[in-house]
């Protein structure tokens, strides 16, 4: 049992590779994160979180980028909003910014089908304060229809901090 009164699928044993390509207790990533979130409320607790970042990190520097790729790229929006949260966390806490393939998958993220994908690449893209990702933030200013978030991808551009990103 894993404390909230449900199983923990996923924790083989070690050694045993999943379809994330981890072995011991990312066995089976996917279907932990499918499996977390039953309700729907797309989040991971920071325990889960933290596993995630410890698994990257456990790969060779020239798979870490491709492993967040793929990740952000999954088709499950909690795989998506997990990964960011990755990504913010490695900002933070090791100032590794997001460069090429990566940043490149945030910026296709702000045309995400899900608002909630959306803001969370806005959040990441407007903090790194990098003129380049100001045209693809000042395109959705354009393109957005969520009421909701319109008004923060207009606050977004003003953090970017280029004067390009002056609609």
């Amino acid at each position: 049992r894993d404390g909230r009164g449900g199983d923990r699928p996923g924790f083989g044993p070690p050694g045993g590779a999943g379809p994330g390509g981890f072995g011991g207790p990312m066995a089976d990533d996917r279907k932990i994160l499918k499996d977390h979130d039953k309700d729907g409320n797309g989040r991971l607790d920071k325990a889960e979180r933290a596993l995630a970042r410890e698994a990257l990190k456990a790969l060779p520097a020239e798979q870490r980028d491709a492993r967040l790729v793929e990740w952000l790229e999954d088709p499950l929006e909690l795989m998506k909003l997990a990964t960011m949260g990755i990504v913010s966390r490695r900002i933070a806490d090791e100032g590794t910014r997001p460069e090429g393939e990566v940043l490149a998958c945030l910026l296709r993220l702000l045309a995400n089908d899900s608002p909630v994908v959306r803001r969370e690449a806005l959040l990441i893209v407007q903090n790194l304060n990098d003129p380049s990702v100001a045209q693809a933030v000042l395109a959705r200013v354009a393109d957005e229809r969520d009421q909701t978030l319109r008004p923060f991808v207009l606050q977004s551009l003003g953090k970017i901090g280029s004067a390009s990103a002056i609609p």
